[in-house]
């Protein structure tokens, strides 16, 4: 049931893809230098996707952007998008708080991610290093340069940067810390099928500046204190922070740039891991 469709004598079959990388459009050097195992499955992911893929009864993915990646690529309509949280109240409300500044004088952005290549991490240290000399930034990352290859590079090369904290592991106490004392979430991975950070920094009221790409939109949903940027320029999210940071007395954003509609597949919806298992069991019982 997972990603693979098994080839098995049964009734019924389903299958959960929640793997985006045959998805990601610019693997090339760098990918295969710094982790190759992921550009090799990005090339394999789309293979094995569609072993018997039309032979389930249904396939469940995460967003609605893959939806119509699926029907496009393996030409399947049998998809439902099967969203891990049930953000439908939430995004509703339009009573949401921005959380106060957790400082007069430090704007403190988390990114809170593990070190994969197409986390792009590069780009949010090349903005630290823009605004270092503005002093008024504090850059924390969930990595310590440890754990692979790619984080062990970004350490070598960013370490010095008088701005950015390399914390490392954080358990999920540690992390809630951490968003409590944070005022921006920056998220500029350049894959993801939901991203789990961006619903989080949502919960706990903070600014949210996320890549411009289909799955950001989906997630940041109706989120009043979100704006976008393109993940290859890290100008623009240096300067969309130095603009945070001469307006913080009267910040508001208005998810400036937010076109989630335009990736609705037509793809049927279900909401959390409730209806997920109420799905299949009343599609096998009403057969």
């Amino acid at each position: 049931m997972h990603d693979v469709t098994p080839n098995v004598v049964s009734k019924y079959r389903f299958v959960y893809c929640h793997n985006p990388s045959p998805f990601y459009r610019r693997a090339g050097l760098r990918e295969l230098t710094i982790e190759p195992s992921f550009f090799v499955f990005r090339y394999l992911y789309s293979f094995f996707y569609r072993f018997n893929i039309r032979k389930n009864d249904a396939i469940f993915v995460q967003q609605q952007w893959l939806a119509k990646a699926f029907k496009e690529r393996y030409d399947v309509n049998n998809i439902v998008v099967s969203y891990p949280t049930d953000s439908r109240n939430s995004d509703n409300n339009v009573d949401v708080r921005v959380k106060e500044f957790a400082d007069d004088k430090i704007i403190r952005v988390i990114y809170p991610a593990v070190p994969r290549v197409f986390k792009n991490y590069e780009y949010l240290f090349q903005v630290a290093e823009l605004v270092e000399k503005d002093g008024g930034f504090s850059f924390n990352v969930t990595i310590d340069g440890s754990e692979n290859k790619y984080s062990k590079e970004l350490y070598r090369k960013y370490s010095h940067l008088r701005n950015a904290n390399f914390l490392g592991y954080q358990s999920a106490k540690m992390m809630k810390q951490a968003y409590q004392n944070s005022d921006v979430l920056c998220f500029p991975s350049m894959l993801e099928t939901w991203g789990l950070p961006i619903s989080e920094a949502k919960d706990y009221g903070l600014r949210i500046f996320a890549a411009d790409l289909p799955y950001a939109h989906e997630t940041v949903g109706k989120y009043p204190y979100a704006s976008f940027f393109s993940p290859g320029s890290p100008k623009e999210l240096a300067n969309l922070l130095l603009d945070l940071r001469n307006q913080k007395n009267d910040f508001s954003f208005s998810n400036k740039g937010n076109n989630s509609d335009d990736n609705h597949s037509d793809s049927r919806e279900i909401f959390g891991w409730d209806d997920f298992l109420k799905f299949i069991i009343y599609k096998v019982k009403n057969d």
